[in-house]
């Protein structure tokens, strides 16, 4: 008896020729080679195996549908490429409706924390007083922030008046009672400002030698003004700060690279302080960290 053969009939689903099914593979080429590729087939993916033409080293890309540009559909340092990580070596912290129980709390001078019920999140409000201080904090601990490895904030909220105000957002940050940051390792956003006139937040990081600030687009003054920041650090690469899905800064100097915070310092830090007797209100809605744990055991 012999075996019958197997034709397209015998498929419920479609039959596709080899050369669509190789479509579904991927294929490693540098930045200047993708750049420099034509005809090319919809649907096939490209992992850029050198930085270069505006293409990332590690970064998958495919074609859009029209065939006229990129899609980058896996990034280094995004979120896709946190949580596939080893869940041992990761770090996930999602608060989308934060409350002050989660964190750690500081105030001195009058400040306060509270937990606003009826927007949601926790209000970090150093209080109308002279040198009012308030701070919410996740501390080193049973984990601990790896600067080798890529971190991603997504923190939805409000800060009301920038004028003669310490504010820091961020990873390795000290505390309020730390005027001026030092140079050791951290990334965050943040406003040291003690004119009488609002001003931008700035990225600042430290290498453990040095440390550096560039000023950003982004003003974050008005009782109302709700922004969803995404700041996002590649150890080696840089650390971009988007405001309502816009890019609003970017650097690249003096990164942490590798290491913890240190002694004294927090993996993660919102904090106010004012420096003259009117209040300054810190309203954080939702937070979402991904990153790297140091700590594996």
């Amino acid at each position: 008896m012999s075996l019958p053969t197997a034709e397209g009939r015998h498929f419920r689903g479609p039959v596709f020729p080899l050369t669509q099914v190789n479509l579904k593979t991927y294929t490693w080429a540098t930045g200047a080679a993708l750049a420099a590729l034509s005809n090319i087939q919809l649907g096939k993916i490209y992992r850029c195996s050198s930085t270069g033409n505006g293409f990332i080293v590690g970064n998958y890309y495919m074609r859009n549908p029209t065939n006229n540009g990129w899609i980058t559909i896996y990034a280094l340092g995004g979120f896709q490429e946190i949580l596939t990580d080893s869940l041992q070596g990761g770090v996930y912290f999602e608060a989308l409706y934060p409350r002050k129980v989660q964190f750690g709390q500081n105030t001195a001078g009058g400040g306060t924390i509270t937990d606003d019920n009826t927007d949601g999140g926790v209000v970090v409000d150093t209080q109308a007083t002279t040198d009012g201080r308030a701070m919410i904090n996740l501390e080193r601990g049973t984990w601990s922030l790896d600067f080798a490895r890529p971190t991603t904030i997504k923190i939805k909220m409000e800060f009301i008046d920038a004028e003669m105000c310490l504010a820091r957002v961020g990873c390795g940050y000290k505390g309020y009672n730390t005027t001026t940051m030092d140079a050791s390792k951290h990334f965050g956003i943040e406003i040291d400002n003690a004119n009488l006139t609002d001003t931008f937040w700035q990225l600042t990081s430290g290498d453990g030698t040095t440390i550096t600030k560039v000023i950003t687009s982004s003003m974050p003054v008005g009782p109302s003004n709700t922004y969803r920041y995404i700041l996002e650090y590649i150890p080696l690469q840089g650390i971009k700060l988007y405001q309502n899905g816009f890019l609003v800064g970017t650097k690249t100097t003096n990164l942490p690279n590798s290491g913890s915070p240190v002694s004294g310092a927090y993996n993660f830090v919102a904090m106010a302080r004012t420096m003259h007797n009117d209040g300054k209100e810190l309203r954080v809605r939702s937070l979402i960290i991904t990153s790297g744990n140091a700590d594996l055991y």
